[in-house]
């Protein structure tokens, strides 16, 4: 073969082995620095999602909790409401009984 062919053969060799390494640099490079930002976006936004999420676990308690108060606050506002009820019954009555008693009195003169 001629000279001129095995120089073109090494340039191209040496072409695409240039490029082969500077392309593998350029990835390795790019990678590195998205893997770096990513463990940074990480550490920065995993923390805060953690607290996050224990912060919305206690308030899912506590709303729970919430709610379970409020059924005993109405069922005491139910008995609260029948006990206002029978007293209405019993200050009625003792109302009459008084009346009756004043009419018996002025029917005796006692």
């Amino acid at each position: 073969m001629p000279l001129w062919v095995w120089v073109l053969v090494g340039t191209s060799a040496g072409v695409f082995l240039v490029l082969a390494v500077s392309t593998t640099a350029f990835v390795v490079v790019h990678g590195l620095r998205l893997w770096r930002r990513f463990n940074a976006l990480e550490k920065s936004v995993g923390m805060p999602l953690e607290e996050l999420v224990v912060r919305l676990e206690t308030l899912d308690t506590r709303a729970q909790e919430a709610s379970d108060r409020a059924a005993d606050a109405e069922r005491r506002v139910a008995e609260l409401r029948d006990a206002l009820a029978k007293m209405g019954v019993l200050s009625w009555a003792l109302g009459e009984a008084r009346d009756a008693l004043g009419f018996w009195r002025a029917v005796t003169r006692r």
